[in-house]
């Protein structure tokens, strides 16, 4: 049996072409070297993910959905920051 990767990330960056999306995630921390310096945002590449817009459109709407049911199973709205609440309002119905 093989060996199951997983990770953490709270970080991603989106690139895409033609044929292709890229999803790079990552890991980020504060680090504090010096208390009299400003503090150094560390980020690890954890994970890339590669796959056809249709598999991200198809992953997109399973997510979506996946959301909607956490939100109104919890009662409770996930907060996003601009620019990301306007996307998300323009584009989830």
């Amino acid at each position: 049996m093989s060996e199951k990767n997983e990770f953490y990330a709270n970080s991603v960056n989106v690139f895409s072409s033609l044929y292709d999306i890229t999803l790079n995630f990552n890991a980020q921390s504060v680090v504090v070297i010096d208390q009299n310096k400003p503090q150094i945002l560390q980020s690890s590449n954890e994970c890339t993910i590669r796959m056809s817009p249709q598999h991200a459109k198809a992953l997109v709407a399973l997510l979506t959905d996946q959301i909607k049911k956490y939100e109104e199973n919890f009662k409770f709205e996930l907060p996003l920051e601009e620019p990301l609440l306007s996307l998300w309002k323009a584009n989830i119905k």
